[in-house]
């Protein structure tokens, strides 16, 4: 690190120090030969290496390998590694993509900063042992983990990450991004922004391929790319297909295993399938289950959804209600909702309690009015716990 941030090194001094490390030499050239970064000629020699794919290039892999391995050998039994590491890695390869994506001078610096972004849970997982452990077992998904992490312990992993930042020196363009993965809109600087937009969205992409229900994440994931990025839905997809083939090519170069089965394909196949058996099922239910239990639902009636993200309800907002059925809702509000964001309604039931249901917002029109018409298609059922999955009951939805 130290000789790389020098004006006047030389690519022959950079290759002299990496050698030192014999092991160190054979993952790097192992990595910049594979498929993940194409190269148009073999590269035998760290020198090579240096010369063709650049200082920053080459310093990133050897700091991602180096502390890797490092962080790797300090296990503790209730920490769930395995999981740790793949998500990191999918992080990672995503942010490098993304960064080519979006025309960022440093993708490299995209790829180490999503590498290292929650190093700070190794950290209290390391100090705390079995009570962080139990603290990460509580949080229904990662962008959960931080809110439990702050009421147990007063801190969080972002705030140890960004004191490691501190501690082993690190620049500023990884800096930023690894203390503020979890809050990308608190960072003003326009250069350290898109850095920090792109691991923070990167890391939505990871949790697609290591969440048990990604639902979630792919809705996020499609919104945040549309919003942020100008990346369409279709090309969106594309983006996380690769992500799952790069992942996969790079994983045994770390020495992390991943599903070889988590294609991103798969995933999408598997999410529609319990989509299409809500509706489904819904429609059933509508038709065949026992009227009195769902009251009729007014049109023009005044009601509350719930914002969501990141799989967290936000404040209610009170919308003018217009149909609700067994595939969607409509309603009218004051203001513009943004497609592919999340809400929930809750329907009422005489004999028992309201059903909790998730909708993605797919339709916002203005009227002439200045109001908005809204459609939301249904994507799941909230149970009382607050997790979202397929159901295997259908909620009692009557159409006005």
């Amino acid at each position: 690190m130290d000789l790389t941030q020098k004006n006047d090194v030389t690519a022959q001094q950079v290759a002299e120090a990496i050698s030192m490390d014999p092991a160190l030499v054979a993952k790097v050239l192992r990595t910049v030969n594979s498929p993940f970064y194409g190269c148009s000629q073999a590269i035998s020699s760290m020198n090579g290496a240096v010369v063709l794919l650049g200082m920053q290039s080459v310093k990133t892999l050897v700091l991602g390998f180096s502390i890797v391995s490092s962080l790797s050998t300090q296990k503790t039994k209730t920490f769930d590694h395995l999981t740790y590491w793949r998500r990191s890695l999918y992080a990672a390869t995503a942010a490098r993509i993304l960064g080519a994506k979006v025309w960022v001078t440093e993708k490299e610096a995209c790829f180490l900063a999503a590498l290292l972004m929650d190093v700070g849970m190794l950290v209290m997982d390391k100090v705390l042992g079995d009570a962080y452990a139990a603290c990460v077992a509580k949080a229904r998904n990662h962008a959960e983990l931080i809110t439990h992490e702050n009421k147990a312990f007063e801190m969080n992993h972002q705030q140890v990450a960004e004191i490691l930042c501190e501690k082993w020196k690190l620049p500023e363009l990884l800096a930023v991004p690894i203390s503020n993965h979890h809050t990308p809109d608190k960072v003003g600087d326009s250069h350290d922004k898109v850095y920090t937009d792109v691991v923070a969205l990167a890391a939505r992409c990871a949790d697609i391929f290591v969440d048990k229900q990604p639902m979630w994440s792919i809705a996020d994931v499609r919104r945040i790319c549309v919003e942020k990025f100008h990346i369409k839905e279709m090309d969106c997809d594309s983006m996380l297909v690769e992500i799952g083939m790069r992942t996969k090519e790079l994983a045994p170069l770390f020495a992390i295993k991943v599903d070889s089965e988590a294609t991103y394909e798969k995933i999408l196949a598997r999410a529609n399938e319990q989509l299409l058996d809500v509706t489904r099922v819904a429609q059933e239910k509508e038709e065949n289950s026992d009227r009195r239990r769902a009251p009729r639902i007014k049109r023009n009636k005044d009601v509350v959804i719930l914002p969501c993200s990141n799989g967290v309800v936000q404040g209610s907002i009170p919308v003018r209600l217009q149909d609700v059925s067994a595939r969607g809702v409509g309603f009218v509000h004051t203001a513009e909702i943004a497609i592919g964001s999340q809400f929930i309604f809750r329907v009422p039931r005489t004999d028992t309690v309201p059903i909790t249901l998730l909708y993605t917002v797919v339709r916002c029109v203005a009227l002439p009015d200045g109001k908005f018409t809204i459609g939301g298609a249904l994507e799941c059922v909230v149970r009382e716990d607050g997790v979202a999955q397929p159901i295997t009951e259908s909620p009692d939805v009557k159409a006005a």
